[in-house]
């Protein structure tokens, strides 16, 4: 009895203890980064259908209804622990807990912008190239379906 009691016990305390999940995202401050992902998605849908900036009030107000932390948390949670253990995500908690960790979190934003801008100018400069492969293949398909 005493055994089955004890094994309850622990199977229990097991259970409450949060996940290590729930740290991390704290510790990424993931629910502030969900408030800039849905500003930058309205901000995306209005460049790709600029009539929609007239209801910029009407997409907030979806995005704030529709969009909430604890809809996609739950999301975000299982993708983190699709591609990490428990244990693994709680080193990712000390990690993060410790001075370089704080910087990297401290950081990620700007390191994320910078490297898009880094990769944008690489891209530049070879952006003639593109423009040299597009036009070589729609040539060599108008020469396709001319021989069809």
């Amino acid at each position: 009895m005493k055994k089955l009691f004890a094994a309850a016990l622990l199977f229990a305390t097991c259970t409450l203890q949060a996940s290590p999940i729930d740290e991390l995202l704290a510790l990424n401050d993931s629910e502030q980064q969900m408030k800039i992902i849905r500003h930058n998605l309205n901000s995306a849908l209005i460049r790709n259908n600029p009539p929609l900036a007239d209801y910029q009030e009407v997409l907030t107000q979806w995005a704030e209804s529709y969009l909430t932390w604890e809809e996609i948390k739950p999301q975000i949670a299982e993708v983190y622990q699709k591609h990490f253990t428990d244990e693994e995500l709680s080193q990712l908690v000390a990690f993060y807990k410790t001075p370089v960790g704080k910087k990297s979190q401290a950081l990620n934003a700007t390191l994320i912008q910078e490297t898009a801008i880094a990769s944008a100018m690489v891209a530049k400069g070879h952006h003639e190239k593109l423009q040299d492969m597009l036009q070589q293949e729609a040539l060599k398909r108008k020469q396709q379906q001319s021989s069809n």
